[in-house]
């Protein structure tokens, strides 16, 4: 194959991508990669891995069609956007909570340090106009008040 014939082939299949396929019954979107072997469990998943035009989606046998994988409806296609456009706003949600709560914690950090920074300038001294404090040695231990 030259370079021209190559060029051209890499130019057909950006302009036509390969289908995504799916197969609700059988496929995968963990260990699915979107080929008629090994097709993908949902479209939503799909769309999100791929940026695939054509997405084909396996169609159980009915009275007026055999089995076999045929393009996704509009509805579902629909359906599958506008879930897909769902989890990127949650995504994008929970991100921004994250990154608040980040930022909280580094406000709380900031200010227990400042707090522990302060309680180090506290200096305590013997009073000397007081007679000097003694140590006691003992071993005190509690007794149970009787109750009245």
């Amino acid at each position: 194959m030259t370079t021209a014939e190559m060029d051209q082939r890499i130019a057909e299949l950006s302009i036509n991508p390969a289908p995504c396929y799916v197969d609700e019954v059988n496929g995968s979107d963990e260990t699915g990669n979107g080929t008629e072997a090994a097709p993908f469990k949902t479209a939503v998943h799909a769309l999100q891995q791929t940026e695939a035009v054509q997405i084909m989606v396996h169609k159980a046998a009915s009275d007026s069609e055999p089995a076999g994988y045929a393009p996704i409806s509009g509805a579902a296609l629909k359906k599958a956007k506008k879930r897909v456009d769902e989890l990127l706003r949650k995504q994008k949600k929970q991100e921004q909570q994250r990154q608040e709560q980040a930022a909280k914690e580094e406000q709380r950090r900031v200010e227990e340090e400042r707090r522990l920074e302060e309680a180090k300038l506290i200096v305590l001294t013997e009073d000397a106009s007081l007679p000097r404090a003694k140590t006691v040695r003992g071993h005190w231990r509690a007794t149970p008040r009787a109750l009245d």
